[in-house]
């Protein structure tokens, strides 16, 4: 990998930004995994304040009507447009103070803006409040993965953050089954109160009990004691240069935006094809989350951190078989009328793509320079969010809108299907990426 990449960017050998606290690696003992469950609290009300609009979304339509394309926005480029652009900005402050603190200022903010989300009386209200949900959010998962990086050595970070990413599942179990039954009996509003109270409580929990970890803590070579130096976009085009980095981003990236973009739309889907109601399809989907996408994490991460201890290029290329499972499974899924068929294979595929979630994201904290660590990581979320969630939903929207009818049983698999040739691509950049883990012993 490129020497020049590493050096410009150090840690503090054993010295946090906050000052002097001692080295939080292995010594931390099962600290580390409690301050992985509070970061994994966090991370499952950042999704579920996020996911809660999907199960929601039919309602919200018939009130406001909307058109599936202006549903699309609100779902997508709504959170994203300023989640993307605040990210990178967030990752700097990250890199250069307590990243405990940002995290807790940043639930505070993003959960109120929920919870406001209740008063809009029309769609660009509910918009602009949806961007500034988007804008605290952006705040969470770069500190969170700077943080693990600095509580765990390098063989064990892919479980660490398979550990942590369970907040994608558990966020939507709870956006489903919690925004299902409140929004069915109470109504929409009701419910994005209902999810957004109890940030408050998470932001206190976690300033008062997770101690802010020395940089590179867990690195085995003692590193300098500086920070960062070069400029914003210096720093980014020094991490895109890094080859490893470059393949695991796009391919992390091209399966999210299949990800993000299945997580909008699937309960419309459910609602539309089966003829339930939001309190039948919160728990139907629900299912498919708890039986095939929390099983898929754990495995994924478990399984690649033990390969890759045999083979480091394991770390991304176990994750390309996964993804390439996922796709034709993921087709027969959206092309089945038959609602417990359709189940079973999503839930099948959804197994495979959660499998291969986290591990890339390993590899890219691995690959990033231990002081642009949270910067490594917001460029992930911002191209993420942006392709992904900004284009993926909106995409579907107006494939639904345009026709394109009769490949499915609802108006929207057939959009669903057109997203999902990003799994294949993925593949293909992950399995590059593992080559570069061979070539260079990046870890």
């Amino acid at each position: 990998m490129s020497q020049i990449s590493r050096d410009h960017l150090s840690g503090d050998g054993g010295l946090s930004s906050s000052g002097g606290q001692p080295r939080a690696g292995q010594k931390s003992g099962g600290y580390r995994y409690y301050v992985t469950g509070a970061l994994t609290l966090a991370f499952t009300f950042n999704f579920l304040d996020r996911q809660i609009l999907s199960i929601l979304s039919e309602q919200i339509k018939a009130e406001f009507a909307l058109s599936d394309t202006q549903l699309g926005l609100l779902m997508g480029w709504a959170f994203a447009i300023f989640y993307t652009f605040f990210g990178i900005g967030l990752a700097r402050v990250a890199d250069r103070t307590n990243r405990v603190n940002l995290i807790s200022i940043a639930i505070l903010f993003w959960s109120a803006m929920t919870a406001l989300c209740a008063m809009a009386v029309n769609y660009v209200q509910l918009f602009v409040l949806r961007t500034m949900v988007g804008v605290g959010e952006a705040g969470l998962s770069p500190s969170a993965h700077s943080i693990l990086s600095d509580y765990f050595r390098k063989e064990e970070r892919g479980r660490a953050l398979s550990i942590y990413s369970m907040g994608t599942v558990l966020g939507q179990l709870l956006a489903l089954l919690v925004g299902g039954y409140v929004g069915h009996k109470y109504g929409w509003r009701v419910a994005f109160v209902v999810v957004g109270a109890p940030g408050l409580l998470i932001a206190l929990l976690l300033k008062l009990t997770i101690r802010e970890p020395a940089r590179g803590g867990t690195e085995e070579i003692p590193i300098k004691s500086t920070k960062p130096s070069l400029p914003v976009l210096a720093e980014i085009k020094a991490l895109l240069s890094i080859p490893l980095y470059l393949y695991a981003l796009i391919g992390h990236v091209l399966t999210a935006m299949f990800a993000y973009t299945l997580v909008a739309w699937i309960a419309p889907h459910y609602l539309r094809a089966f003829g339930l109601d939001e309190s039948q399809a919160g728990p139907m989907v629900a299912g498919i989350l708890l039986f095939g996408g929390l099983p898929g994490l754990l495995f994924g991460g478990f399984v690649t951190d033990k390969m890759a201890k045999t083979n480091m290029a394991w770390l991304t290329r176990l994750p390309a078989l996964f993804v390439l499972a996922a796709f034709p499974i993921y087709l027969g899924a959206l092309l089945s009328a038959n609602m417990w068929t359709a189940t079973a294979l999503f839930a099948l595929a959804t197994f495979a793509l959660q499998a291969s979630f986290a591990p890339p994201l390993s590899a890219i904290q691995h690959a990033a320079p231990v002081h642009s660590r949270a910067m490594a990581a917001a460029l992930v979320f911002f191209f993420s969010n942006a392709i992904g969630l900004g284009m993926g939903p909106l995409i579907v929207g107006i494939i639904s809108d345009n026709g394109l009818i009769g490949f499915g049983p609802s108006n929207l698999a057939a959009g669903l299907m057109v997203i999902s040739v990003t799994l294949p691509l993925a593949a293909a950049s992950l399995w590059r990426a593992s080559r570069f883990l061979e070539r260079e012993g990046v870890i």
